[in-house]
């Protein structure tokens, strides 16, 4: 990881660090919800997903023909972002995966995703496999550290 800014605030040290890499793919493989953004004909839109990050691409359901069909399914160039957020701590990662989105089509990955856990929240027929192939993956983590000091901790802070 390497640090871009730090500032001291309020008794603490926050730092931000872009990941690597590899960091990125780890931290998404363990997540299972984020957000498509795409451009329509009203300009830029981000849609919340349930999905499955594997093999470098990002796989999710949709209804057909529905707008995420309709526009991300397609073959358009798309955003995927995903994050984790502590707002007590005031500390959090976000991964951005940027790729062109289309249909999953592939028999043997369609089989294999059948029985995934990674299911939709919205209503049922949400049925129709979309997959974006990550061209590019890149993030960046926030971490707050108390400054040393004789006073003891907030209570409600988790340690750092």
């Amino acid at each position: 990881m390497r640090p871009i800014p730090t500032q001291l605030r309020d008794g603490f040290v926050v730092t931000m660090y872009e990941l690597e890499e590899e960091t990125c793919r780890r931290l998404a493989c363990g997540t299972s919800f984020g957000r498509v953004v795409f451009d329509d004909d009203d300009g830029p839109v981000a849609f919340p997903v349930n999905a499955l990050f594997t093999q470098d691409r990002v796989l999710f359901r949709t209804a057909p023909d529905s707008v995420l069909d309709r526009s991300a399914g397609r073959g358009q160039y798309v955003s995927y972002e995903m994050d984790e957020i502590d707002p007590v701590s005031e500390s959090g990662w976000s991964v951005l995966v940027r790729g062109h989105a289309g249909p999953l089509v592939d028999p043997a990955t369609l089989a294999s995703v059948a029985d995934t856990d990674v299911r939709p929240w919205a209503p049922e027929g949400r049925d129709r496999w979309i997959e974006i192939a990550v061209e590019r993956i890149s993030g960046r983590i926030i971490r707050r550290h108390r400054l040393e000091t004789d006073q003891p901790p907030d209570p409600y802070m988790p340690p750092d």
